[in-house]
């Protein structure tokens, strides 16, 4: 202790404390003046169970804004290939009429349409798979979170022990 009035701060104070039963004693030569518990609103959550719990939310959030991210792209490329047969089928079309069809570049451009449309569909049903099982995990641990903070806020409960030392020196609170 230095010699003098100081505070001592004691922190990571139990959910179940009952501030009115916070005391300190301490050694002949401190003089204990007050004890004051205090509760302070947090943004983080200070228990390290449910932080862990909030990072792994997290991560899994993440991943789903991925997943459902990949899907828009597979969407457009959709589209773009449905504008592309489109595209494909009136220039059939005119090339019929004009009797200048080509039957193989014609069969060229369905197989590589059609070959991109199982990739697109293979890949949307795996992303969709992932996104469920995503979603189910994140389901879970939102559900451990609640049991873990049921009727428990965000908070970091203290007691500061106001005390004067009669002199400098190692002792006892």
């Amino acid at each position: 202790a230095k010699k003098g009035p100081q505070n001592v701060l004691v922190t990571e104070l139990p959910e179940q404390i009952i501030p009115e039963s916070l005391y300190a004693t301490g050694s002949d030569q401190l003089s204990i003046r007050a004890v004051r518990f205090r509760a302070t609103a947090t943004e983080t959550e200070p228990r390290p169970e449910v932080k862990a719990l909030d990072d792994q939310m997290k991560e899994k959030q993440r991943d789903i804004r991925r997943i459902e991210s990949e899907l828009s792209v597979l969407e457009a490329r959709g589209g773009f290939l449905d504008n592309l047969g489109r595209f494909a089928a009136g220039k059939a079309d005119e090339e019929m009429q004009k009797g200048t069809l080509n039957p193989g570049a014609r069969q060229e451009t369905a197989t590589f349409v059609f070959g991109q449309r199982e990739e697109i569909a293979q890949a949307t049903l795996e992303l969709e798979e992932e996104k469920e099982t995503t979603e189910a995990s994140l389901s879970t641990l939102e559900r451990k979170r609640r049991e873990l903070t049921q009727g428990i806020e965000k908070v970091i409960r203290e007691a500061v022990v106001f005390l004067d030392a009669g002199k400098a020196g190692p002792t006892k609170l």
